[in-house]
């Protein structure tokens, strides 16, 4: 009976000692980097804009970055900007190619770098950014990746009808979140519909993606009358 007893001792202590170690490891997710993601990758003009003002730093492919006061919708659309973000601009972009003001020394190595050239393309090769801003075609030199193919590249902007994301005859009732958007609409409407109020009246009146902004609105169905 001693000898059971012991033997189920040091089985359950050995299958409690075992603990496989997990062969499968998550993929390295790329660290978020303000300058790489402030880079402009589309010109198309953007239909809807916040209207939030804040210190903001816009970098020229020229190789200067000017610091203003504003808000960067529609900044990008300027084929001269290179890229814009919230806050001060550095001393030097990372990935921007300078003005060459003198001669410098260029290291020898060469990595996997991503190399933009000043007609927006970009591709991957081995080089140096120092090197290759040497060259007066290269715009920009990236470690890694790229932000794009092309940064010249226009995407058709989307119409307001699916920017309003309501089909004719769809009802939307307004949250608080809605209240605090920020979104600035054309002050053409295209769609009408039926509003109804907090004092329970209902008007058949212009409605857009603004229209919840209004402490005063309920919800609104597009293309019904009341």
């Amino acid at each position: 009976m001693r000898v059971i007893i012991v033997l189920s001792v040091l089985a359950l202590t050995a299958s409690a000692a075992y603990n496989p170690v997990s062969t499968t490891t998550k993929p390295n997710k790329e660290p978020y980097d303000i300058h790489f993601n402030s880079v402009c990758t589309n010109r198309a003009p953007q239909m809807m804009c916040t209207m939030s003002i804040y210190t903001m730093c816009i970098c020229y492919n020229n190789g200067t970055c000017v610091e203003k006061f504003g808000n960067k919708c529609n900044v990008c659309s300027n084929k001269n900007v290179f890229s814009v973000s919230m806050g001060k601009c550095p001393v030097e972009h990372p990935y921007l190619c300078q003005p060459q003001i003198a001669p410098q020394t260029y290291p020898s190595t060469r990595d996997s770098v991503c190399i933009c050239t000043k007609d927006g393309k970009c591709s991957m090769g081995f080089d140096n950014k120092a090197r290759k801003c040497k060259e007066s075609n290269t715009l920009a030199v990236f470690p890694k990746r790229c932000p794009a193919e092309n940064l010249q590249a226009t995407t058709k902007p989307k119409i307001l009808e699916e920017e309003v994301l309501l089909q004719v005859g769809g009802t939307r009732v307004c949250t608080t979140a809605d209240r605090f958007t920020k979104i600035a609409c054309p002050a053409v409407v295209r769609d009408y519909g039926c509003v109804t109020y907090t004092d329970g009246t209902q008007r058949y009146v212009p409605v857009n993606m603004c229209t919840c902004q209004s402490p005063r609105v309920v919800k609104y169905a597009v293309g019904q009358q009341c």
